[in-house]
């Protein structure tokens, strides 16, 4: 058994087989379907295949580093997705060299998180995850149609909260993070929270612009 498979089936006791299934499936139709819509968007005649490596990383996040699983993680590691990945990894890690059976090792992993998933947040969570995945998908069909730029569009109303202002308008490279301006928080595609109302648009040339901070705005 392999580090992830052993990761697998630990968070399926975890969160739910069932809703580690769910998730992953959802999130990877998700991610398809923007994919197509994507490639539609820059009026490729047919859509890509979708990418291995990245089918793979959402199959592993949807399991470990949604944001929901990763709330109920102790402390400092609460919404820290990657700090936590790297501890559940190192105590999979650390129970293997040490030889233990597979049931310490889960309670070396069961040891990071508060509480378990409760019945009713389960939309809220394969809601966000289909979200992440869509959008993630739709980024890399405009890639693969030759867009060169893509835009940060928020939604503004009285929900809007003020780093989703600092971001709208923002202009990233294509395969580059867009960058928060106050915070230097780094995001691949326009989702700060879950549920998130912000979007985006492709580019295919860089339009006229203006630099605040060494970012570019659309005009």
């Amino acid at each position: 058994m392999t580090l992830l498979d052993s990761l697998r089936a630990l968070l399926n006791k975890i969160t739910g087989t069932k809703l580690s299934q769910l998730l992953e499936s959802a999130a990877i139709t998700a991610y398809s379907l923007g994919l197509a819509t994507g490639a539609a968007d820059t009026k490729m005649d047919t859509p890509p295949e979708p990418d291995i490596d990245a089918l793979a990383s959402i199959g592993l996040r949807t399991q470990a580093l949604s944001e929901s699983t990763v709330a109920r993680a102790k402390g400092d590691l609460a919404f820290n997705a990657d700090k936590l990945y790297q501890e559940m990894d190192a105590a999979i890690k650390s129970g293997m060299s040490e030889g233990e059976a597979l049931s310490q090792i889960e309670s070396r992993v069961k040891g990071l998180f508060d509480v378990s998933f409760k019945e009713w947040e389960l939309e809220r969570l394969v809601r966000d995850q289909v979200l992440v995945a869509t959008k993630e998908g739709r980024r890399d069909g405009w890639q693969e149609g030759g867009a060169k730029y893509r835009q940060w569009k928020a939604h503004f109303d009285k929900k809007t909260a003020d780093d989703s202002k600092r971001m709208n308008g923002q202009i990233a490279a294509i395969d580059e993070p867009y960058v928060d301006p106050k915070t230097g928080e780094r995001y691949m595609i326009p989702h700060i929270r879950p549920n998130d109302r912000c979007w985006e648009i492709p580019l295919f040339e860089l339009p006229e612009y203006t630099t605040k901070g060494g970012l570019k705005y659309a005009r």
